[in-house]
C-alpha cells in the first residue's frame, strides 16, 4: 500500500487536534479509532489538557542532521533538504 504525508502543525495537547471530536459527551480521536477499527480511542480528560496518548500516530518532523568528522555531508545535505521541502509544504 502506498503512503501518505500530512503536515500539519503539531498539537501540544490532545484538546487543540484537529482529529479530536465528541461523541455523545465521550471525546474521541478519529485517527486512533481509524488505526483500532473504532471504540477504543477515549480519550482520558488528563490527556487532553496536559499532552498526547503515548500511541498518537501523529509523529513531529525529525531533526536536521548536523555535519560531524564522520558524517558524510552530502547524505546529511539531502536528509536537510528533504526536512526543509516537508516543512515548507506545511507551512
Amino acid at each position: 500500500m502506498s503512503k501518505a504525508i500530512l503536515v500539519m502543525d503539531m498539537p501540544s495537547s490532545c484538546s487543540k487536534c484537529k482529529f479530536m471530536y465528541e461523541f455523545y459527551g465521550v471525546k474521541k480521536c478519529q485517527l486512533l479509532n481509524i488505526l483500532e477499527n473504532g471504540g477504543k480511542a477515549i480519550i482520558s480528560t488528563d490527556t487532553l489538557t496536559t499532552g498526547r496518548k503515548e500511541c498518537c500516530p501523529l509523529k513531529p518532523v525529525p531533526e536536521k542532521k548536523q555535519h560531524t568528522l564522520y558524517s558524510i555531508g552530502a547524505w546529511n545535505s539531502g536528509y536537510n533538504a528533504c526536512i526543509d521541502e516537508i516543512v515548507k509544504g506545511g507551512a
